[in-house]
């Protein structure tokens, strides 16, 4: 029970800096059964619905890629009225403090060996 209040806690503060930096999605990874979880916060399928890719990160493991609509977020959670709705959007918690947050580091583009493949439409 712990982990799952601990993994809504960092979703919302996710969702807070997102929107503190105009952030346009949420983008996560998740392999079976934890999607599950993401998919209840309302993240969407980026590909295919229910489908899992090998993720090279994890040793192939197949996961999710599920993201989220930061600025249609807070709409979506009220008309579903979402059990989440109030703790993610009216609820304070003067522990998620995103005023200290620095990620001052070099912007890098991601990459991937297919790239190169896809460039030439192979």
């Amino acid at each position: 029970m712990v982990g799952r209040v601990v993994k809504v806690a960092l979703c919302k503060a996710l969702w807070m800096f997102c929107e503190l930096h105009e952030i346009d999605y949420m983008v996560i990874t998740a392999c079976s059964p934890l999607d599950r979880e993401y998919e209840a916060m309302l993240f969407k399928d980026v590909f295919g619905a229910n489908e899992y890719l090998p993720m090279s990160h994890v040793g192939g493991l197949p996961h999710r890629v599920l993201a989220k609509d930061v600025a249609a977020a807070r709409q979506r959670w009220e008309e579903a009225r979402h059990p989440l709705f109030n703790y993610m959007v009216n609820m304070h918690h003067p522990d998620i403090d995103l005023q200290s947050v620095d990620l001052s580091f070099d912007w890098e583009p991601v990459r991937s060996p297919e790239a190169p493949l896809m460039a030439y439409g192979r």
